[in-house]
């Protein structure tokens, strides 16, 4: 999630965004982001540039690795029937969510 120009390393925020975005049709805010950094229980520590994250869906090498950071994390909350349908291609379509949302906040703070 974006909070002032850096993006959070929770994995389990890929499958947020991208059931937010595709299975409700919802439309990130810097509002909504700022209040779900506001429930967390540890304060939020940022990670990563969201230019990172921009430039994600672009690098093969990168989505391996974070894809198998996604399932690392994903594999808790997740049940397998929906794991095996969204970790085809390293959770690609997952992680090309994520920065298409990332890139509209992005473009929203400018």
């Amino acid at each position: 999630m974006v909070k002032l120009g850096i993006v959070s390393s929770r994995m389990k925020d890929f499958y947020d965004i991208w059931f937010l975005k595709h299975s409700l049709q919802v439309r990130c805010t810097q509002g909504m982001v700022r209040n779900n950094f506001s429930l967390y229980e540890e304060p939020f520590v940022e990670r990563r540039p969201v230019e990172y994250f921009l430039a994600l869906a672009q690098d093969n090498a990168a989505i391996a690795t974070v894809g198998s950071l996604i399932r690392e994390d994903l594999q808790r909350f997740i049940p397998q029937d929906m794991m095996n349908v969204i970790e085809k291609d390293n959770f690609k379509v997952l992680i090309q969510t994520a920065t298409n949302v990332f890139r509209e906040l992005f473009i929203e703070n400018q």
